[in-house]
């Protein structure tokens, strides 16, 4: 346990109250902050706002009433039906929903009941063996809940007829409201033909939620044949999204065709920090960087935006919490450079955090590559003469600028014998094995684009450059695998790149060769490339 205390300055604080200054954290595995507004201790007198901790993390200081405002009010492009809707929630109580099936049942009969308005009716049938209504339409929120929460599993699975009785009960209650079904089973159901044509008759929409999580073919042809929809429910967020998308909808007009309805761009898009990101409705590329608004915002054109808004159900401050829904953005629509580090967008690995960073200068890595193929540098490196390809490769890159670190390296120690080597010299594996080095720049994020282009074969390769199909530049890695091996085992540099490729390397010492070498003589084997960014993030 720890007291992690904040200092602030008072006259820096513009429209800020004191009183409202709260300790935050950041919840890297779930992607959440978490607002410690009861927990945290203002000091007006020392200026400090200080919270008793159990576990480290990243703690910022912010203003609890923005933070609750934001997610209070949330962005109003959503509207729910305020003529309220004609519900019947049929739950499988049958003796294979035991245990966690039945609990994450009353979890979702929960958060409905939750969302409900004064102008929505409800029940809620029950069905093992036989059907029943267990509570009724008129009843109050604590009732229904009331009602559920005695909900014990056990017996048969006639899910037709609980179905039967839930239509039959909302049939009943005339047309002055939508009506709709809500099923929740784990995915074991018998003929339902008939009562599903009853629903299509009479304007009763189903929609089935799969307390598994695994699919049904049987639940999604209920759903589909009354234009309902079938869901999987493994947790609260998303049981809380289900309740969104039967009740709340949204103008789906998406005028530029980028995955994002013109509503949401004007009125904008909520973020997980808090963030609200607008876009133009009229152009699919608001801030010209070629990414779609849609791309930066995490959602993908063609499909349910549904499926791209965050659900979840959280504390968000003064005692309350809240259904937070809000989009998975990787960067802003509206800034070429969403963070102002200088790096556009389209080539920041973190568009959202501002970064300090160096070039790489591939011109320089390609003069050290060609000066030193045939005459290796032994004046300041140790040559290895019976492998030298990583060592060499490592030396390329850190002429064109990438400096040392603790993961990469060749440092000197001991004396140097001229003409020879350096002695007790010490290095990493990554600066001197062609493997290790491979995995540690194509892992490297800070350096690499993290993907690796495969060449199968020599037509593979030539059919691959000539549709431009990767971005393969001089200065870039390449690593050859014999027919032999399961990986890599030999590193080069990349000379230039056409219809096909050359490279300079070491063991043997080449300069400038073609990548026919390599296919000639290796039926079989595969080439492998790192693309390098061309900058480096320092932090």
């Amino acid at each position: 346990m720890a007291t992690i205390s904040f200092t602030y300055d008072p006259n820096e604080l513009n429209d800020t109250d004191e009183d409202d200054l709260s300790v935050m954290w950041y919840d890297e595995e779930n992607d959440w902050y978490h607002i410690l507004d009861q927990e945290s201790i203002v000091n007006k007198t020392d200026h400090t706002v200080s919270v008793t901790t159990t576990h480290f993390s990243k703690y910022m200081l912010v203003d609890s009433k923005k933070w609750y405002q934001k997610w209070k009010k949330q962005v109003e492009y959503q509207y729910r039906n305020t003529n309220g809707f004609h519900f019947a929630f049929v739950v499988d109580v049958s003796g294979s929903m035991q245990g966690d099936r039945i609990n994450k049942a009353k979890e979702a009969l929960n958060s409905f009941a939750d969302q409900f308005t004064e102008n929505d009716t409800k029940s809620r049938i029950t069905f093992n063996t036989s059907a029943q209504i267990c509570s009724y339409q008129y009843n109050t929120v604590a009732h229904f809940k009331q009602a559920v929460s005695s909900l014990v599993a056990n017996g048969g699975t006639e899910v037709s007829e609980g179905l039967s009785l839930g239509a039959s009960d909302l049939y009943g209650r005339g047309n002055t409201k939508e009506k709709i079904l809500i099923l929740l089973c784990d995915g074991d159901v018998n003929d339902c033909s008939s009562v599903v044509n009853y629903c299509v008759d009479h304007n009763i929409t189903i929609y089935a939620i799969n307390v598994v999580g695994s699919d049904s073919a049987a639940l999604q042809i209920i759903t589909e044949s009354t234009g309902g929809e079938y869901y999987n429910a493994q947790s609260a967020s998303d049981i809380g999204r289900i309740m969104q998308h039967i009740t709340v909808d949204i103008d789906k007009t998406d005028s530029d065709e980028d995955g994002l309805p013109d509503i949401l761009e004007e009125q904008g898009m909520l973020t997980v920090n808090g963030r609200v990101f607008t876009s133009s409705p009229e152009t699919k590329h608001s801030d010209n960087d070629g990414i779609s608004d849609g791309e930066e915002m995490g959602v993908r054109y063609g499909e349910r935006l549904e499926d791209y808004v965050r659900v979840k159900y959280e504390y968000i401050g003064y005692g309350e919490s809240a259904y937070c829904f809000y989009f998975d953005a990787t960067s802003d629509p509206s800034e070429t450079d969403s963070d102002s580090d200088n790096l556009s967008d389209k080539i920041d690995p973190y568009p959202l955090s501002y970064n300090t960073f160096y070039n790489y200068d591939r011109k320089e890595a390609i003069n050290y590559a060609h000066k030193y193929a045939a005459e290796p540098n032994t004046s300041n490196y140790y040559y290895f003469k019976n492998g030298d390809c990583a060592n060499f490769v490592s030396q390329c890159l850190h002429a064109g600028g990438i400096e040392m670190s603790k993961e990469w390296n060749f440092f000197y120690q001991g004396y140097h014998i001229p003409g020879n080597h350096w002695l007790f010299e010490d290095y990493t594996l990554t600066w001197t094995t062609a493997y290790s080095q491979y995995k540690y720049f194509l892992n490297n994020l800070n350096i690499s684009t993290g993907e690796v282009i495969v060449f199968n074969s020599k037509a593979d390769m030539e059919q691959k450059l000539e549709n431009g199909t990767y971005d393969i530049e001089p200065g870039d890695l390449m690593y050859f695998q014999t027919p032999n091996r399961t990986y890599p085992t030999h590193a080069t540099i990349i000379d230039s790149v056409s219809t096909t490729i050359t490279f300079s390397a070491h063991t043997k010492n080449r300069e400038n060769t073609s990548i026919n070498e390599f296919w000639n003589s290796n039926n079989g084997g595969k080439v492998y490339i790192v693309h390098l960014r061309g900058f480096v993030i320092t932090s």
